[in-house]
């Protein structure tokens, strides 16, 4: 039921429209913990959430700040990394305060990883963190060399930062949320708004190309933003099956548990409390299968879950 109600207030920001819903406390904790109060509150314009907004406001005023200031440190390395997510996905926004984020994702070429591992090292930022990625994470099934080649340059204050070109950002987005089990509603919302976003000379050959696997996601992605906030995909997306949106609208109802705020086994033995541990880490539907590389289909998802689990159980006892 407020997995349902969430997807409304999601919808709505999405068309840039305001409804009436009534945010009780539940409901307003679930979306200050996913990072979609903001969005909510353009939605719906509720009291209760304006502060979620106004911070956020004021968390995106520093996010530009910082990013310059990791920018600028590598020019002076001589380094080009890509940015992703985040910063770069915000600006599809029509207000990027609309959009909450906590690091920075920057993808390297492997003869640039360690260096850029270390100019980041030696920029400490105050609010944010920064994750660096050796290549292009889930676009790496195309050449570093092709992505970073179509990447864009942007201003970012003082500086310059590369973004992905806009069919390499949202094929990452789609991808990168079904991986990570769509738990957070903006996840949804940054493939609407890139969709939406994109102009006339956006690529969509380009878009679905590379390994066939994960363009089904992709294309899953889009259908699933297509049938739960109600955008039109410009290309022809096959019907996501029932058990998606049900298990996106079950784990936004619920509240997200990201796989680093689960409890670890290690501490889990040591308080004997492992089954809490498989519990916490019991995958839902959508990680399962695209942990396991699996088809997105009608078929049962609980064979993939029960694998993935399996596989996690089999790398804790490897480690």
């Amino acid at each position: 039921m407020r997995g349902a109600r969430i997807a409304e207030l999601m919808s709505a920001a999405v068309a840039r429209r305001t409804i009436a819903v009534d945010v009780e406390v539940a409901l307003r904790d679930l979306l200050v913990r996913s990072g979609a109060a903001p969005l909510a509150w353009f939605a719906s314009r509720d009291e209760s959430l304006r502060d979620s907004y106004r911070q956020q406001v004021l968390r995106t005023a520093i996010a530009e700040q910082q990013l310059e200031r990791l920018a600028l440190a590598i020019e002076a390395a001589g380094l080009r990394p890509i940015l992703g997510k985040g910063w770069a996905v915000a600006r599809a926004y029509p207000d990027p305060a609309l959009r909450p984020y906590g690091d920075f994702d920057l993808y390297a070429s492997p003869d640039e990883y360690e260096r850029l591992r270390d100019v980041v090292a030696s920029t400490p930022l105050d609010l944010f963190g920064v994750d660096v990625h050796r290549g292009a994470s889930y676009l790496d099934d195309r050449s570093f060399a092709d992505v970073h080649a179509r990447a864009l340059i942007l201003p970012i204050g003082s500086a310059t930062m590369r973004v992905f070109a806009a069919e390499d950002q949202l094929r990452l987005v789609c991808i990168h949320a079904l991986a990570e089990g769509m738990i957070r509603p903006p996840w949804l919302c940054d493939i609407a708004m890139l969709v939406q976003s994109a102009d006339a000379t956006f690529d969509w050959e380009w878009f679905r190309s590379g390994d066939s696997r994960r363009t089904e996601y992709a294309l899953a992605a889009l259908g699933l933003a297509q049938q739960l906030l109600g955008i039109t995909i410009p290309i022809d997306v096959p019907p996501p099956p029932r058990w998606l949106a049900r298990a996106v609208l079950r784990v936004w109802g619920s509240g997200p548990l990201a796989k680093g705020s689960r409890m670890t086994f290690a501490d889990a033995r040591k308080g004997g409390r492992t089954v809490r541990a498989l519990i916490d880490r019991w995958p839902n539907p959508i990680e399962a299968t695209i942990g396991m590389n699996g088809a997105i289909n009608a078929m049962p998802r609980l064979p993939f879950q029960l694998a993935e689990i399996v596989r996690r159980m089999r790398a804790f006892v490897s480690r």
